[in-house]
């Protein structure tokens, strides 16, 4: 079976990372096909499929839609599968005209969350329930919540899957067999030997940093033993280096840019609680992967990450300035890391295997 899937980035990402893990997960009877632009996971994923590189595209492109059709009848592509609103309006289209049978679309992070103004948020919603309803044969929800929220986004319920992620099992053998010391990479980043809050995903408003920036430095007004690491690329890169230094943090928060895939487990493994400010989610790999590696874990109460966390991190109230401070000052205090740590894992195993969400994708495709 051939299948092609289509994305707009292949940074760092949890869309990113669903499509790394579908690559590597899915045997040899599919013939697998990446279309996207040049990022940090191509490398990962030639190492899997058969990957051509196109520039991103920013609206409407016809050429695109051109470009798909031709590759699609060239090399019989059999299943399409597109992730992410734009990609998904493009590949939808092309996959119809070329006949595609069976054409998965994925918006990861449902549109009504995102941090847009209102008027481009409901042409969106609008375009992209009409692409589900009519163009897509599935689209994928990460959790049930996401399907209730897609639901209310005018997507017709027979066309919604229920799939969640997994844990990438080359991460938790990384983390099963880290032996570092961890004065060793607070050295490394010229980082002291203190508390280490970790913030690690893309730097964008959804993600909301400049909530856990200001938080943070309620807490420095009362706690010198902490200090805080952010991690990760995106847009806000420099607007939060900026907000940093005018409330005098450097020293006490550290920003980090450029994030390798073992730099990620370095900064797991060497922080004390994990922090998770996200105005807007789809699933949150970030916040398994840290469950799986840290305690305690600190999360905005979004109804996505109560679910796929099962309730077992700390949560403050979403985009609550003094209920994240909370939260920091709590975290400081809890002592029985090790136990719940364990606890965590055993329940990120339990229930975001890979063997079982290849499975499931599989069944998917051919059915």
């Amino acid at each position: 079976m051939k299948i092609l899937f289509t994305l707009n980035s292949s940074n760092f990402g949890g869309m990113e990372q669903t499509v790394l893990d579908l690559v590597q997960g899915l045997g040899f009877e599919f013939e697998k096909f990446v279309i996207c632009p040049e990022g940090d996971l191509t490398p990962n994923f030639k190492t899997f499929s058969k990957v051509i590189l196109h520039p991103k595209i920013k609206s409407f492109d016809l050429a695109y839609i051109k470009f798909l059709i031709k590759f699609i009848k060239e090399n019989e592509i059999e299943v399409i599968h597109a992730n992410e609103p734009r990609i998904v309006f493009h590949s939808m289209v092309a996959g119809f005209l070329a006949g595609v049978r069976v054409r998965i679309s994925h918006t990861h992070t449902p549109i009504s969350m995102w941090q847009i103004p209102w008027t481009k948020k409901i042409f969106n919603l609008v375009l992209n329930s009409l692409v589900i309803n009519f163009l897509s044969t599935k689209e994928i929800a990460l959790s049930n919540s996401i399907k209730k929220q897609k639901i209310k986004e005018l997507a017709l319920p027979s066309k919604l899957v229920v799939i969640p992620n997994c844990l990438d099992p080359t991460f938790i053998t990384n983390i099963a067999n880290y032996k570092k010391p961890r004065k060793t990479i607070l050295s490394k980043l010229k980082i002291e030997d203190k508390f280490v809050f970790l913030y690690l995903s893309r730097l964008t408003k959804e993600k909301n940093q400049k909530l856990l920036i200001e938080a943070f430095y309620s807490l420095c007004k009362t706690n010198n033993d902490s200090i805080l690491v952010i991690a990760g690329k995106g847009s806000d890169y420099e607007v939060l280096k900026k907000r940093i230094s005018a409330l005098n943090l450097e020293k006490r928060i550290f920003i980090l840019n450029e994030v390798s895939d073992a730099d990620k487990i370095d900064l797991y493994m060497s922080s004390d609680c994990f922090v998770f400010p996200t105005l807007a989610e789809g699933f949150g790999i970030t916040l398994i992967e840290a469950m799986f590696s840290c305690y305690p874990v600190i999360s905005s109460n979004l109804d996505v990450l109560k679910e796929v966390s099962g309730n077992k991190v700390l949560f403050f109230k979403n985009n609550n300035q003094k209920s994240l401070t909370s939260k920091l000052k709590e975290a400081l205090k809890l002592k029985e890391g090790p136990s719940k740590l364990v606890e965590n894992k055993k329940f990120v195993l339990a229930n975001y295997s890979t063997e079982k969400y290849i499975e499931n994708y599989e069944s998917l495709y051919k059915n």
